[in-house]
């Protein structure tokens, strides 16, 4: 009861203290309700000049930050900044005229923020409300500062009407200038204050075994001395209901910035598995404390990468197996979830439907998590689960990592073991992935940075994988299906690998410091991996940015696509590349030589246009050879009356490598249609870079017949593709050598390409908003 009596005053004083109707705020649409939440301020603008709580819709109708930070007040507010920060100050003689300029640049900057972020007050400990800011304050900057704004070719801003405002001198109705502007600020000081810098203190993370309470107040403490670098946010909650926290590190917290990366580390997804907790809780404080040094090295990754830390994904367990203590505790207590469930079998199991669309030609990536799962795993029972499958689908994660315990070895994928057309375990336990090699890279980068990883004498674990380098397929270590790494990688864009960090499971906090300096460099080293490859923008010829391109990468059987924005990443190893870009019926193609020898991954952009036009075949036809001889006495009758010609032979590697401008990395684009009387004779034909059709001219032209080679092999595995094959199984002509076997020839008539064999790889984008949880 006292609640709404409150209310009711509040109502009424601002009906008082607005006046009469020349005063009183009006809007053409009703405001939103209260969203009944304080929220934290975090735009870099108005973060350290409000330096307070907010409650949404604002008085502009802003419902979240997002909102605000892609609005026009907003961006007017950084082109403030940026006229008064560039240039002399008005060549300013006085001193006084430069000060007068700091104020008012300081005082448009309070008052702006404070009206798109009003203070939000509780009324009691349930509902809270926004006070605005007094009318007095606005109309006080606006005559003071409006002429400076002229003199720099600005105006006033349109959002900052003060008329609308709130006209009140209580202040428990609207915010006065005593609190809106500082002492500084405010028109009364003569002087600005000298600027002293302060000495920052340097956060410390203890080696002990924290608490969920002492991990979150660490965490908040890192974020309090390194606030312009560090965001602490949760993805979601445990079925305890304890926090998912995760710890963003980037020069922008809380904003994507085009091109860059974003690379997480997972910990903890079985509770009593400790170390990596406690390393990634040390790698904070770490990179919080030589940013604050001047680090140059943690600097650039900082401002180049934006990080994610998630030491805990299993806090219900992990709570389980600190209550037993590294003492006491066996090799299972804890390591469940809460429900008795290991996390890391608990995922959608796209490996195994991966492995059937190798054989049918079906889709490499993104693949759809089955209706059937959702039903099987209830966010009551999964929650950890159903929390990091949102986490990955809303951030443009491109490397990943998720540390574990009881072994001391880098595990890539894939985890499940393949299986033969009677569907016994293969003989060959190990499973490669169409990116095996740059798994192998990212698993040994890992391992050889470690200081006992990689040795055969250090490494002292049961398996002795210290032989083998340190690193493993997970397959060939034992089969695992719904395993997080084979899940990022098939269901997004993000490249995962699992690291075991220890030989037991719940170290004593007296081996922490050990195992930090000996995991250390390779956490490092990892997140710069994140850079390797290449990026850009894909876009159509009129600058619009395109959503949901494929990326492919020619011999490569997996594919990946572009954010809303259009950018892309593609983590490849130096070498020849032939990559196409395409969305429905537009593409574009690009020969790259990448040699990863730069700081950052290169950059190539896409433009996707329409496909071109094929000319018809000349009346002249040319000789059919034997292996077309043969491959057309396969066909049908009516295939053998269609005129032929053979467009089946490789570029050799001088032409390839006349595709590139002196090594530099960057593709060249040109007209390679054209062809000598020499080339013609040996009927061989080159790839256009704006025909990036490996199967082919459209369906459109009915004169041309195309050869293709058929790889036989049912299991379509993806280490049976040398360098010259594409995806899906068939030949297209990059390797300088093959073998032609006679009966695994076809030729396919216009006819068959109308049936839909001009892709066999479909090129099928998964939406998220279909897979309904």
């Amino acid at each position: 009861m006292g609640c709404w009596i409150r209310i009711c005053v509040l109502i009424y004083l601002l009906d008082v203290c607005r006046g009469d109707g020349d005063h009183r705020y009006t809007r053409s649409e009703p405001i939103a309700p209260n969203s009944g939440e304080c929220e934290k301020v975090t735009l870099p603008l108005c973060r350290a000049v409000t330096r307070s709580w907010t409650n949404f819709p604002n008085t502009l109708g802003h419902r979240n930050q997002k909102q605000i930070a892609n609005s026009s007040a907003y961006r007017y507010l950084k082109e403030i900044s940026s006229r008064f920060q560039g240039g002399d100050t008005m060549n300013a003689t006085i001193h006084r005229q430069a000060e007068l300029i700091q104020r008012c640049e300081l005082q448009i900057h309070q008052v702006a923020c404070s009206h798109m972020f009003p203070k939000c007050v509780y009324l009691d400990k349930i509902h809270v409300t926004s006070l605005p800011t007094c009318q007095s304050v606005c109309t006080e900057v606006r005559n003071r500062c409006a002429g400076v704004l002229v003199s720099r070719g600005l105006e006033w801003p349109e959002f900052l009407d003060c008329e609308s405002w709130v006209q009140c001198h209580l202040p428990s109705v609207c915010r006065h200038s005593d609190v809106i502007l500082g002492s500084h600020s405010r028109s009364g000081s003569a002087n600005l204050p000298p600027k002293v810098p302060r000495k920052r203190q340097i956060p410390r993370v203890e080696f002990k075994h924290h608490t969920e309470r002492e991990a979150r107040k660490a965490m908040i403490r890192i974020t309090r001395h390194c606030p312009e670098i560090t965001r602490l946010y949760t993805v979601g909650r445990s079925a305890k209901k304890r926090p998912l926290y995760v710890l963003e590190i980037s020069d922008n917290p809380g904003l994507h910035e085009p091109l860059e990366p974003e690379v997480k580390y997972i910990g903890a997804i079985h509770g009593n598995e400790v170390l990596g907790r406690e390393l990634l809780m040390q790698l904070m404080q770490y990179m919080c404390r030589e940013w604050l040094l001047g680090n140059e090295r943690i600097r650039w990754m900082i401002k180049n990468t934006r990080i994610h830390l998630m030491p805990t994904m299993n806090p219900d367990g992990y709570n389980i197996a600190a209550k037993q203590g590294p003492e006491r505790n066996g090799w299972l207590v804890g390591r469940n979830n809460i429900w008795g469930y290991d996390l890391n079998r608990q995922f959608p199991d796209l490996t195994r439907i991966m492995y059937h669309n190798e054989a049918t030609f079906g889709p490499n990536h993104h693949l759809k998590i089955p209706p059937r799962y959702w039903r099987e795993h209830k966010m009551v029972v999964f929650p950890e689960i159903h929390s990091v499958i949102r986490w990955v689908r809303n951030y443009d994660f491109v490397l990943s990592a998720q540390l574990h315990g009881g072994e001391l070895v880098a595990n890539y994928p894939y985890d499940l073991r393949r299986r033969n057309e009677r569907y016994y375990l293969s003989p060959e336990q190990y499973s490669k992935s169409p990116d095996d090699d740059l798994f192998i890279h990212l698993a040994s980068t890992y391992a050889k940075n470690h200081r006992t990883m990689a040795s055969s004498e250090l490494n002292n674990c049961d398996d002795e994988f210290g032989r083998k380098g340190g690193i493993t397929n997970g397959a060939a270590w034992y089969s695992v299906s719904g395993g997080m790494q084979d899940f990022n990688y098939l269901h997004s864009n993000c490249f995962e690998i699992l690291v075991e960090l220890s030989c037991q499971k719940f170290l004593s906090a007296s081996q922490l410091p050990d195992e930090w300096n000996n995991n250390k460099e390779a956490l490092l080293k990892y997140i710069e991996q994140a850079h390797i490859g290449i990026k850009g923008f894909v876009r159509y010829s009129n600058g619009e940015p395109v959503k949901n391109a494929i990326i492919r990468v020619h011999g490569i059987q997996h594919d990946l696509t572009t954010n809303e924005n259009g950018e892309y990443w593609r983590m490849l190893l130096p070498g020849k590349y032939v990559i196409t870009a395409s969305k429905d019926s537009k593409r574009d193609t690009k020969w790259i030589l990448l040699s990863n020898k730069e700081r950052q991954a290169s950059r190539h952009d896409f433009v996707l246009q329409n496909e071109p036009v094929y000319p018809r075949p000349s009346s002249t036809t040319r000789s059919i050879t034997e292996s077309q001889q043969i491959a057309k006495n396969a066909v049908s009758t009516d295939v053998s009356t269609e005129r032929s010609r053979d467009i089946a032979s490789d570029p050799d590697e001088s032409d390839f490598n006349s595709r590139f401008i002196d090594g530099s990395g960057f593709a060249t684009s040109g007209d390679s249609t054209s062809q000598t009387p020499e080339r013609e004779e040996a009927n061989t034909t080159t790839l256009n870079d704006n025909n990036s059709n490996r199967f082919g001219p459209p369906i459109g032209d009915v004169s041309v017949i195309h050869e293709i080679t058929l790889n036989n092999n049912n299991n379509n595995s993806p280490q049976d593709n040398k360098e010259g094959q594409s995806s899906g199984g068939y030949d297209v002509g990059f390797s300088k050598e093959r073998e032609r076997k006679p009966e695994v020839i076809a030729t396919l008539t216009p006819s068959l390409l109308q049936q839909g064999m001009t892709h066999p790889i479909s090129s099928e984008i998964v939406d998220d908003d279909d897979d309904d949880e």
